[in-house]
């Protein structure tokens, strides 16, 4: 938010330099982020003054230059080198002097320095209009009226004017301070207190509404919930034209553009009081009836620039009688309503619009005016009617011969100052410093707010409307602190905090812990964007129906979905650094991806492994050949799994279309991850040589498993573990997780672990779609040493239920 501090100074006048009102400023909550300065005249005119030309002579080494003596006030006058044809004695002039810096055509700065001009000293410049920005002509020296007084500023002789912009970084609960109005009420209240101010805040000019003609108009709010109020007045005989040139001036200062007097009034007055308004031209205006209301979907609205909007069922409306959209209310103006040229009659609006309702239609149609701004951050309902009339005046006084009808004025709910009980001990308890009574009751009356004693510790508190954000007595204590000065509160040699209790599945931790274990394991972090290209994904994929969560990005319209799955900024990653002669990847990435079901957004969060090319780098002592495959990042997953507490889990084929071959860990009926290599068709379109092996983490499942049951030690047995090797044709349908887990349960508590070490095919000798594997059984007692006859006994069993479960053939 831009603050012009010359307009500061007419509300709340004051001799406080820049400096100690930004410092201030920014004690009591509204922090200043800079300060810089505008000249209606670059440089200012800072030390060009008035002079007198004494004498001339020619110059003796030159044609056309001419020896000159100055007066400007000093004790001895000038001696000026001057090349203009113009110069003459008894002239009044404007000098610049020694040290004043000008700027060239080209906007470069050069300083006036004495120098020598063909063997002659010039102490300073007799200057044309060009060279100091007060015109374009070059002819010749300015020469002044014969009654300009000697040694006067330029500044001050045409009267120009500086200001200096102070940059405030608002927050957006801090509605009530969003205009000059505003920071100049929360200003004053901590002026009043620490600095004894007593001189009351600017009154404002209004209009007076005594005696006024009745308005022909007639208002009717059909969206009460998104208009709380709407006021109007018909202004006629209205002259459109050029503001005056303070109005430009404090309207450019702040980084707004002129555009006719009625606008310009329009939006100072919104920058003055935080209260949008919009004119409408009333003789465009059919039925003399405003109607705010939604129209369908799909209704066509051309706006003041003349472009063509679909409107949305959501957007609130300015219609006339006809249910002709006239505006978007609080955003922006229709072609067929606007104020021109030849407009003599104007409705003028000033209501109250739900900042929700605003946000979603300015966001939706890419129309970010600074009305729309002002009404997301919130306005008070209560101050509609002050703007209007403030504007009206306004209009009055620069818009010709203007004559005012009464004021339409419909608020259906008043809205109610809130009323907030405090407690005084708890306040002081809160702020950490034993306040007394009349300094919280000073502080809370300098800041306008009205006190109802209940008792001494007691108090009920009314809050002015325009503070939107004081609801709770946490907020009234906030609002006690910022004034009182939180630089008045001493330390009290003490921090008191409460530890939370730890959460064994704290998502922080065990997040952090897996991707520490990634990182060590030689992976690098990536980070992609989480808003992607919409049409490149449905390219990749070929589903061009893929709707995802859309948004309107008005800062880069191509990328305009929601991250939808982590495959997309892998693929983007991979393409992005293979172009660039990157081929050896190992990669993972940790982020969110969104979804829309049922008409509910759904967030996900995801770990995602992926590389290409080597899996080592090139050396001497390893093989070059050896690339990176979907079972190295199965090696890494179930590491992965085990560290963060996850131990047992199921392994099975998965139909996840992203890959040509996959499979997916589950535990019961969730699934923690799915991996393989990326389908062929994806990386073709996506751009990317080789293969892209790539592992799906559903970070929010294994969280939810992880670390369910505490992890427990358990002694290693000081008694040798027996291995058995098992050899067994299956068909190539059974997988050897079905295997494992009959083994396990046949000969459970005794087998400690079980490993397939060779799987071997052919058709001729095992028959079709059959395999033999290869199995090592290991078998450990913590009790006693496994004799012969005990171990086979376990391995009869086995075979016996590997023959009946999945009709296996031993192997002998």
């Amino acid at each position: 938010m831009k603050i012009s501090h010359n307009w500061l100074k007419e509300l709340i006048p004051h001799d406080f330099s820049t400096e100690e009102i930004t410092e201030k400023l920014t004690d009591i909550g509204l922090e200043v982020e800079g300060v810089h300065i505008v000249e209606s005249i670059r440089g200012g005119l800072k030390g060009v003054v008035t002079g007198h030309v004494l004498t001339k002579a020619q110059h003796p080494n030159a044609d056309r230059l001419s020896l000159t003596t100055v007066d400007v006030g000093n004790e001895s006058p000038l001696a000026i080198v001057c090349g203009a044809p113009n110069v003459a004695a008894g002239q009044k002039v404007l000098v610049a002097t020694i040290g004043t810096e000008l700027y060239d055509e080209n906007g470069k700065a050069f300083t006036i320095k004495e120098s020598k001009v063909r063997g002659e000293i010039s102490q300073g410049m007799i200057c044309a209009e060009d060279e100091l920005g007060l015109g374009s002509s070059h002819e010749g020296i300015m020469v002044l009226p014969e009654n300009t007084p000697v040694g006067m500023a330029a500044a001050e002789y045409f009267n120009i004017t500086s200001d200096e912009i102070i940059e405030i970084g608002l927050t957006p609960n801090r509605a009530d301070a969003n205009s000059h109005y505003g920071t100049a009420r929360d200003l004053w209240s901590a002026l009043h207190l620490h600095n004894n101010y007593n001189q009351p805040l600017h009154s404002l000019q209004i209009l007076d509404t005594s005696g006024l003609e009745i308005n022909p108009f007639k208002v009717t709010i059909e969206n009460q919930e998104s208009c709380k109020r709407y006021t109007g007045i018909l202004l006629r005989n209205v002259t459109v034209g050029s503001s005056p040139d303070w109005l430009k001036k404090r309207l450019e200062a702040i980084g707004q553009r002129s555009v006719n007097n009625i606008v310009d009034i329009t939006n100072y007055v919104m920058f003055e009081l935080g209260q949008p308004l919009h004119a409408f031209d009333a003789d465009k205006i059919p039925g003399n009836h405003i109607k705010v209301k939604n129209l369908a979907t799909g209704t066509t609205f051309l706006t003041l620039d003349g472009t063509e909007k679909k409107l949305d069922a959501d957007d609130l409306i300015i219609c006339d009688d006809n249910d002709n959209p006239l505006c978007i209310a609080g955003v922006y103006g229709g072609q067929g309503s606007g104020v021109t040229d030849t407009t003599t009659n104007i409705f003028l609006e000033s209501a109250w619009f739900k900042p929700t309702s605003i946000r979603r239609s300015s966001q939706r149609h890419n129309l970010r005016t600074e009305s729309a701004l002002h009404f997301e951050k919130g306005t008070d309902p209560n101050q509609c009617k002050e703007g209007l009339l403030r504007a009206a005046w306004l209009i009055s006084q620069y818009g010709g011969q203007v004559t005012a009808t009464s004021v339409i004025d419909e608020y259906p709910k008043v809205t109610e100052a809130t009323s907030v009980l405090i407690n005084i001990p708890r306040v002081c308890t809160l702020i950490g410093k034993q306040l007394s009574h009349d300094e919280i009751r000073h502080t809370l009356t300098a800041l306008k707010m009205t006190i109802e004693e209940k008792d001494n510790d007691n108090w009920l508190i009314t809050v002015p409307t325009y503070k939107t954000d004081v609801a709770r007595q946490a907020d009234i204590i906030e609002e006690i602190v910022r004034i009182y000065g939180l630089n008045n509160i001493e330390e009290t040699g003490k921090f008191s905090f409460t530890i939370p209790e730890k959460s064994q599945n704290e998502n922080i931790e065990s997040r952090q812990e897996a991707l520490r274990f990634l990182a060590d394991s030689g992976y690098s972090e990536a980070m992609g964007l989480s808003i992607i290209n919409s049409a490149n994904w449905a390219k990749i994929t070929g589903n061009e129906s893929f709707e995802g969560v859309r948004i309107n990005n008005t800062s880069n319209t191509q990328l305009d979905l929601m991250r939808p799955d982590p495959l997309a900024t892998a693929l983007e990653i991979v393409a992005y650094n293979q172009s660039r002669q990157q081929a050896n990847l190992r990669l993972f990435e940790y982020g969110t991806v969104y979804d829309k079901k049922d008409g509910n957004y759904i967030e996900s969060n995801f770990i995602s492994l992926f590389g290409t090319g080597m899996l080592w780098e090139e050396s001497w002592i390893t093989s070059p050949k050896q690339q990176i495959d979907s079972y190295f990042l199965k090696s890494t997953l179930v590491h992965l799994l085990k560290r963060v507490g996850i131990t047992r889990f199921q392994e099975k084929p998965s139909t996840d279309q992203r890959f040509d071959n996959a499979l997916e860990l589950t535990l019961g009926n969730k699934v923690l991850a799915v991996f393989g290599e990326v389908t062929k068709k994806y990386l073709k379109k996506a751009g990317i040589k080789g293969n892209l092996p790539f592992a799906h983490i559903y970070w929010d499942e294994v969280v939810s498993m992880a670390n369910q049951k505490a992890a427990t030690f358990k002694e290693f047995s000081k008694f040798p573990v027996v291995r058995r090797d098992l050899a067994v044709v299956v068909n190539d349908r059974i997988s050897f997780d079905q295997i494992k887990f009959l083994i396990q349960k046949s000969a459970s508590p005794f087998v400690s672990n079980i490993k397939l070490f060779d799987v071997y095919s052919d058709e001729k000798q095992l028959g079709t779609e059959k395999s033999s594997l290869s199995i090592a059984i290991y078998f450990v007692n913590h009790e006693k040493t496994f004799d012969d006859k005990t171990i086979d006994g376990m391995m009869q069993k086995i075979m016996k239920v590997l023959e009946e479960k999945v009709n296996a053939v031993i192997r002998k």
